[in-house]
Formats: C-alpha cells, structure tokens, sequence
C-alpha cells in the first residue's frame, strides 16, 4: 500500500513540476516587469507609434533610431512637451502628413525633460513614431547635431544621409528639403 502511495505521490509531483514549467516558460523573467504577463502581451499594450528605444550607448543612439527607417525619407522632430514652439510646428506639420507628406516617416524624440505622463497623454494627437529617451542620450544627440535647444529638425534622405538639421522650424524652406528627399 505505501508503494502505491509513493507512487501515486511521485507521479502527482511530475505532473505538477511539469504543468508549472510549461505554464511560466514564455513569461517575462525580468522583476520589474511584475506583470505576469507574456513579454508580447505586455509590449502589445502601448499604442504602435511609441516605440522602444534601442538598447545602445548613448553615443550611438540616433544612429541606431535611423537604422530603423532605412529606405524612407525621415524628418525627426527633437522636442518637448513644455516647448511652445514645438507645439505650433505640429499644428502646422499635422494636416501635411496625409497629404504632401504622406511618404515621409515623422520621428519624434523627447526625454525625461518631459514629464512622462504628460508625454503619453499628447502622444495619441501627433501621428509618427515617438521615443522617449532616458538618461543623457538626447543631450548627446543634439550635440552631434550641433543644436543646443528645440525644436531641433533632422531631414534624412532614403539613402540615410542626413540632409539638413535645423534649429526651430524653418517653414517652407524645410518642407522644400523633404519634397526634394522625397
């Protein structure tokens, strides 16, 4: 009867060590995910125009943004929630974006300058893919741009090469570049 028993106890035991591994094997085994969920189930929460920034060094970190755009004429907009005059240049952009530029990928790119939760609030009303960067990374990037403020532009061609940067918008004379880009 005690082999029975055992037995019956062994096999329970495989079973539930079993069922368990198969159960949490696609789970996200980062703590600070604390979820419980799927890695792809989380990541499917966030609206699809807010992408992860990539896992560089800082200094490599537009480089990087870019490389995901490859082929396709780009306008990055480096920005802040605070700045009045990167506000009225999306006002401006916005309506162009389904029409005289609906082959350009707008790229939007902002840090903790920003407060976050005011940055995903506004992010729903700008159409384009938007990053949020923590750290030094954006400082960096708008020294190698040789800008020290925003709004800050960056016209990329379907080649890669980095057109033109411009400091605060400049209107026509930038929407020119990208029709020409395009």
């Amino acid at each position: 009867m005690k082999k029975k028993i055992l037995g019956f106890l062994a096999l329970a035991v495989i079973i539930v060590v079993s069922f368990a591994s198969g159960l949490f094997s696609d789970l996200d085994e980062n703590p600070e995910n604390g979820t419980g969920q799927p890695l792809q189930e989380q990541t499917d929460q966030f609206p699809p125009s807010v992408k992860k920034a990539p896992d560089v060094s800082p200094e490599n970190m537009l480089d990087a943004i870019l490389a995901r755009y490859a082929g396709e004429v780009v306008l990055v907009d480096f920005w802040a929630t605070w700045c009045q005059p990167c506000l009225q240049a999306m006002e401006k952009l916005e309506p162009l974006k389904d029409s005289r530029f609906k082959n350009v990928k707008f790229v939007y790119v902002t840090d903790a300058t920003s407060p976050k939760e005011t940055w995903e609030q506004m992010v729903p009303g700008i159409h384009g893919d938007h990053y949020y960067l923590e750290g030094a990374g954006m400082d960096l990037i708008l020294g190698q741009l040789g800008s020290g403020g925003y709004p800050t532009y960056l016209v990329v061609d379907r080649e890669g090469n980095r057109v033109r940067t411009f400091i605060g918008y400049q209107g026509e004379k930038m929407l020119k570049l990208l029709d020409e880009a395009l």
